[in-house]
Formats: C-alpha cells, sequence, structure tokens
C-alpha cells in the first residue's frame, strides 16, 4: 500500500548544500598543521557528509588521540567562518517552496554536529522552510539512522509517510534502516550514477533537486 508522503528528510552536504569549499579549507588546514599530506581532490570529496572519524581512519589510519586533535583543530577553524563559504544547490529553494505549498513537512538529519548544522542552515535561510534540524552528537554514538529516527519522532509523522533525500550510501542504508523511501541524488558527493542508487532500496533517483517531485506524488 502507497502512502502520501507528508514528512521529506534531507541530507545536508552534497543534497542542500554544496558544503565542499569551506569544509576543503579547513581540513586542509588542520591536516597541514598536523604535518600530514593533504589528499587528492577526489578523496577529500570522501570526507564530505560521513563521520569525519570514519574518513581519516580509511584514509590516514592515524591514532584516535592525534585524529581527534586533527578534528578539533578543522572545527575551530570551521566555525571561525569556512562554514559559510557554501552554495545552496540550483533548485534546491524552489523545491523547498513546492513542498511548503503542498503542506509537506521538512526536516534535515545530517552528519554534521548539530550545533553547526543548525548555524548554517540558518544562515543561509534554509529554517523558512524546515521545522527539524537534527545532527550527529558531540561523542559520536548517533548513526544515521538514528538521527532520521529523530526527525520522525519529532515531526509527529511515521515512517510510511516519511522519504529521505541523500547523495550517498550513508542516507540510504539510513533510511532503510530508520523504514523510511529513499531518494538519491546524482548533483552531490557521493552517488555518481543511478546504478550507484540502485545498488540500494530507493523509490527513485534524480539529477537535479525538482527532479524528486515526481516521486513525492
Amino acid at each position: 500500500m502507497k502512502h502520501m508522503k507528508k514528512l521529506v528528510i534531507f541530507d545536508l552536504d552534497g543534497t542542500l548544500m554544496n558544503t565542499k569549499p569551506g569544509i576543503v579549507a579547513g581540513l586542509g588546514y588542520a591536516i597541514e598543521k598536523a604535518g600530514l599530506p593533504l589528499p587528492d581532490d577526489a578523496t577529500f570529496d570522501t570526507f564530505i557528509g560521513p563521520p569525519l572519524e570514519s574518513s581519516f581512519e580509511r584514509v590516514y589510519g592515524i591514532p584516535n588521540e592525534q585524529m581527534q586533535e586533527i578534528i578539533r583543530t578543522y572545527r575551530k577553524r570551521y566555525l571561525e567562518g569556512d562554514i559559510y563559504n557554501s552554495i545552496p544547490y540550483d533548485g534546491i529553494f524552489d523545491l523547498m517552496a513546492e513542498l511548503k505549498k503542498r503542506g509537506i513537512d521538512m526536516a534535515v538529519a545530517t552528519y554534521k554536529l548539530e550545533s553547526m548544522a543548525r548555524d548554517l542552515l540558518s544562515r543561509f535561510h534554509f529554517t523558512d522552510y524546515i521545522s527539524c534540524i537534527f545532527g550527529k552528537d558531540k561523542n559520536n554514538t548517533l548513526t544515521k539512522s538514528d538521527i532520521i529516527r529523530k526527525g520522525i519522532a519529532e515531526s509527529g509523522h511515521t515512517p510510511e509517510e516519511t522519504v529521505m533525500i541523500g547523495d550517498s550510501h550513508y542516507d540510504a542504508v539510513g533510511a532503510e534502516e530508520a523504514g523510511v523511501d529513499f531518494i538519491g541524488v546524482l548533483y552531490g558527493f557521493g552517488f555518481k550514477t543511478a546504478e550507484d542508487v540502485n545498488e540500494y532500496k530507493n523509490i527513485g533517483v534524480s539529477e537535479t533537486a525538482m527532479g524528486v517531485l515526481p516521486y513525492l506524488t
């Protein structure tokens, strides 16, 4: 039985905004300060979206204490201004305006620290549309599905009435674990082709922000 969607949960990095310029600047500063070699551009892309701890472990394999020091340096630099070096994707506000017109609630589930996400989304006026913003906790204990579930609970809707929109396998897996439908977008940092998205359970794939609308009717 198909349920009418009443809640759309967005990922942030690579779905609502191109946050790469600010993230690369902040991470590059922290990595160089730690005396480590900078990754190439393609590898930098893999840092955007997932938990930073998993990315540093995968790329550098460094001890946790050193990793946490780099992450602290990055966050301090990022919050001093790099965070605002971000660009909303083409058509994303058109999509949100249409969803609001249809009476569909919107939320965000991101691996960014929740305080960072709230600050960034407020600065760029996403909070004109989004009612709930949830991110990772400081101790990195929440999975993507945990964060999605928090958004559903806060909204008062059911998983069947909810759809997650994201650009990576973290979003797809989190959606499936949370029991919600998933739409993959190809303009972000993770998925590059429809075949990439179709490796996971989904109800649609879109190359643009507005392209998700047909899957929500």
